[in-house]
């Protein structure tokens, strides 16, 4: 909860680091959920150290050689004035005086704290989808009418129950999951634009992939899911009601080059 509201104030700052502070929440509430499913935490901890190490290389590399064969394609938005870290603190510090400053923390530690709770109530239930279903479903700027907020909610809970069904009927191979993981990164990427309710089924499928490691789970598991991810998206749904949200978070962050 501190960890989370404390990303979401920050991110506040700049877009970059709005977009940072989003994956972290995310991943956040992934890797509570790995720890919880693995007693090697040491090996755990080395592996995805291992992961990130080796993207990120792969991403500058290929980075550099876009660079040098010229196919890197120019920003479609023209870059407005350079904004100087000066002006971006002063300005992120006067919306800390606002309430708008303050709303998607406001939103998004109540609920992870619900949901924290709530695992620890009933460790025997699985419950911590639900930290990981707020942290896919709460967004910086909440929305009124709830509509898109109620196509996650639906894609979320659609992608909870595919991979309980696929997780019952075949087990996946290494292989089979690794192909299946950069299917549903690239399908997840072109979804967006496109459908929120198809996005989130996908990215929720993603996670849960990565969770699970293609393993097989039981009814009681899948049922557990579903039954979390309605929790969640129930808690994001309220938080978005009761906290007052503008229309425009006028000055939380520059609109380009930020």
């Amino acid at each position: 909860m501190v960890l989370g509201g404390a990303a979401a104030t920050m991110g506040g700052y700049s877009r970059p680091l709005a977009l940072g502070a989003g994956r972290f929440i995310v991943f956040l509430a992934v890797l509570l959920g790995a720890v919880e499913a693995h007693q090697d935490r040491a090996g755990l901890l080395i592996l995805i150290t291992v992961g990130a190490t080796l993207t990120s290389a792969l991403q500058l590399v290929l980075g550099a050689l876009l660079r040098w064969r010229g196919w890197d394609a120019p920003s479609p938005v023209p870059a407005d004035r350079p904004v100087t870290t000066a002006q971006r603190y002063r300005r992120w510090r006067q919306t800390l005086r606002t309430r708008a400053g303050w709303q998607y923390a406001s939103r998004l530690a109540p609920c992870l704290a619900v949901a924290g709770l709530l695992n620890m109530a009933w460790p025997e239930h699985r419950l911590r989808w639900i930290t990981l279903t707020v942290a896919i479903l709460c967004q910086r700027q909440g929305e009124r009418p709830a509509a898109r907020t109620f196509q996650r909610s639906i894609g979320a809970a659609l992608g909870a129950a595919a991979m309980g069904l696929v997780g019952l009927t075949y087990p996946l191979s290494n292989w089979l999951l690794a192909l299946s993981i950069a299917a549903l990164g690239v399908l997840s990427t072109w979804l967006r634009a496109l459908n929120y309710l198809a996005y989130t089924a996908t990215v929720t499928l993603l996670l849960a992939l990565l969770l699970d490691g293609g393993q097989g789970v039981n009814t009681g598991i899948m049922v557990d899911r579903v039954v979390a991810t309605v929790i969640g998206a129930g808690l994001v749904l309220a938080a978005d009601l009761m906290v007052p949200t503008p229309r425009q978070d006028r000055g939380a962050m520059p609109r380009r080059g930020g």
